[in-house]
């Protein structure tokens, strides 16, 4: 999941960054493109992305641990819509960033202490009752406990409720991305 994330998200805010400094991306605006059709085109970008990663990596780990893929319908369906929900998130960054640093912030101090807060090593189980109370307010611990479920077939909490919360996160990502990018917020700076 960690890499779904990452590539997801790392790939639509980088490209879009790198649009903006480079001033090429006055040339597709210039295009009879709406704003949401270049927005899905970023968004669409890293998901193929982390998906192709998250893929990547699932194979390589069942073929060297030798196991199977409880439900691979379910697996499918939480890449794609995690992918989704950081390829949008990487078009806000995107939209916001003036520098690589800015593009780097979130991963290094949100998405990778949330992750590692999210059970990605061990279950929440484990946790004190206080930091297992932490990490249900964590969006990314539904993320991966919904993965969790899809391959192995173990779960910490529901593997709907996770879903719910990843498509939410989707959605909410995507339409603030659309939004400004429609409106032009920072997008010829």
């Amino acid at each position: 999941m960690m890499n779904v994330i990452t590539n997801a998200y790392s790939n639509s805010a980088s490209s879009l960054f790198q649009a903006k400094i480079m001033k090429f991306l006055d040339d597709i605006l210039i295009t009879p493109l709406s704003a949401m059709e270049i927005s899905m085109g970023y968004i669409i970008g890293g998901l193929a992305r982390g998906v192709l990663n998250g893929i990547l990596v699932l194979l390589l780990g069942l073929l060297l641990t030798g196991t199977t893929v409880a439900h691979p319908l379910l697996v499918l369906v939480f890449l794609l819509v995690v992918g989704w929900a950081f390829g949008a998130a990487g078009l806000l960054v995107g939209i916001y960033a003036r520098s690589f640093e800015n593009i780097q912030v979130l991963v290094n101090f949100f998405f990778t202490p949330l992750v590692f807060l999210g059970g990605v090593f061990y279950s929440i189980d484990m946790l004190p009752p206080l930091w297992r109370g932490v990490s249900l307010f964590n969006p990314l611990y539904y993320m991966i406990n919904g993965l969790r479920y899809a391959v192995l077939g173990v779960a910490d909490s529901s593997p709907w409720w996770s879903l719910f919360i990843s498509i939410i996160a989707a959605a909410l990502f995507t339409s603030a991305g659309v939004i400004l990018f429609s409106r032009g917020y920072r997008i010829k700076e």
